[in-house]
């Protein structure tokens, strides 16, 4: 059988399981698109949503980083645990939808190439014009630096390297012809151990300039 064939009978059958699936789902689907927070950061995490569909949860329950990343929403009146219904659920997306990779030795993912995230940027910007989010919350210097480089280029604090030295301050930005706000903030993923105390400078600063922004009821 030639690849070609294995796909289409793959995707036949693909087609007809979520049909079906769909026909048998009593649950109902998280309303993302009323999100006032979009959550941009690096690429897909291999144990969190790979294996459940959901940023950020592992089969159990949130992930460590999810757990530190809902703390963050909290305060905000949001939550990236799409099972808790007393907050507004944040819509989470990535430079490059998928897992990038471990990098040599393991100890952190792979960086997605510059090429990855310019052929993936059309989508973040049409998820945009569709979610309309109130505030954009880049997660990590990676996704710091390809937004901020792209829609804030006039700031003098955007050539700024450091995590620290980027993150606190709203950095104007018009997305799909709107006026939205974006802050800088430490990835949930490395915000403990000897960088705990950093991460949590960025997300009270984080908090503080978001506040007034997303809170509903908010102008």
């Amino acid at each position: 059988m030639s690849d070609r064939e294995l796909l289409r009978r793959l995707e036949a059958l693909y087609s007809e399981m979520h049909a079906f699936a769909r026909s048998r789902d009593a649950g109902q689907t998280p309303r993302l698109l009323e999100a006032h927070l979009l959550l941009l950061a690096q690429g897909l995490a291999q144990g969190t949503q790979r294996v459940t569909g959901y940023p950020y949860r592992a089969p159990h329950g949130l992930s460590p980083a999810g757990g530190r990343l809902d703390a963050f929403l909290r305060p905000l009146g949001h939550t990236i645990d799409h099972t808790d219904s007393t907050r507004r659920y944040a819509y989470s997306t990535d430079l490059v939808p998928w897992f990038p990779g471990k990098a040599a030795g393991g100890g952190h993912d792979l960086k997605p190439t510059a090429a990855e995230i310019e052929a993936c940027w059309s989508w973040f910007e049409r998820e945009v014009e569709i979610a309309e989010p109130r505030a954009v919350v880049l997660l990590g210097r990676e996704a710091a630096s390809s937004f901020l480089r792209r829609y804030v280029t006039g700031e003098r604090r955007v050539r700024q390297s450091s995590l620290e030295g980027l993150a606190g301050s709203l950095y104007p930005a018009t997305l799909a012809g709107h006026k939205t706000p974006a802050i800088v903030v430490w990835h949930p993923s490395s915000a403990w151990g000897r960088y705990s105390a950093a991460a949590a400078r960025t997300y009270a600063a984080g908090q503080e300039a978001l506040r007034p922004i997303v809170i509903a009821g908010a102008p």
